[in-house]
């Protein structure tokens, strides 16, 4: 049975220190599939990781041009994005903290490089801070005046915010522009009982068991190591 191109490229990336990329399995891509391929590696958030492994690996002449001009800019609209989004963390973060909101940043620029070596290989959406009970009124409002739009939550233990940005720009290359929307997401807790139908599991994640974590000159309250571990 033939593999698809996912499977193929899932090979070719080869995330395991012990293992050679195969190549062999890209070289046999037809145009339809590099164009599934590319979907899939959008949906997937591996684009970027594919294409730094095909300029590591000296892999250039198996994809096509029309298909590597796409990562291309895909990438140059995610470096944009980036950056943007980082100005806007540092905004919200020192509003956070000049109202003395009790927060810690989840996921996103916290796991960096820990767990993904640079920003620009991975696509953000959103931001996501746990904060206390006492803090969550203040924490909504200082979203609200920073420009964002509540959205309703099924969840009581979150609160959802939108930013302005087009409608159709969740998915395919689209979402990699700097203009593309993303949320702001305030947890009281990670571990929502009514969404996984299981019991309460209380403050197994915590605002008091936090360190200072630095990227890009930003330094905020993250996640201990033990516990995004746990988290991923």
């Amino acid at each position: 049975m033939r593999r698809t191109p996912a499977q193929q490229i899932v090979d070719f990336l080869s995330f395991s220190s012990d293992s050679r990329p195969s190549i062999a399995g890209l070289r046999d891509f037809r145009q339809r599939d590099w164009k599934h391929a590319l979907r899939w590696l959008d949906d997937a958030g591996l684009a970027f990781y594919f294409l730094r492994k095909v300029k590591n690996t000296n892999a250039n002449d198996t994809v096509p041009t029309w298909a590597m001009s796409g990562l291309e800019q895909r990438f140059a609209a995610n470096r944009q994005r980036v950056d943007e989004m980082a100005h806007r963390f540092d905004f919200l973060n020192s509003k956070f903290n000049d109202a003395g909101v009790r927060y810690v940043v989840l996921k996103g620029h916290s796991l960096i490089p820990e767990f993904c070596p640079d920003a620009h290989l991975r696509h953000q959406s959103d931001f996501d801070y746990l904060v206390d009970d006492e803090s969550l009124p203040v924490a909504q409002q200082v979203v609200v005046e920073a420009g964002y739009s509540p959205k309703p939550s099924v969840s009581g233990q979150e609160s959802i915010f939108l930013a302005p940005g087009k409608e159709n720009a969740s998915r395919g290359p689209e979402q990699y522009s700097a203009g593309a929307p993303h949320a702001v997401e305030l947890h009281l807790d990670i571990w929502d009982s009514d969404v996984h139908r299981l019991p309460s599991m209380p403050s197994l994640f915590s605002v008091d068991r936090t360190k200072t974590h630095a990227w890009n000159g930003l330094a905020f309250p993250a996640l201990t190591d033990e516990d995004a571990f746990l988290l991923q």
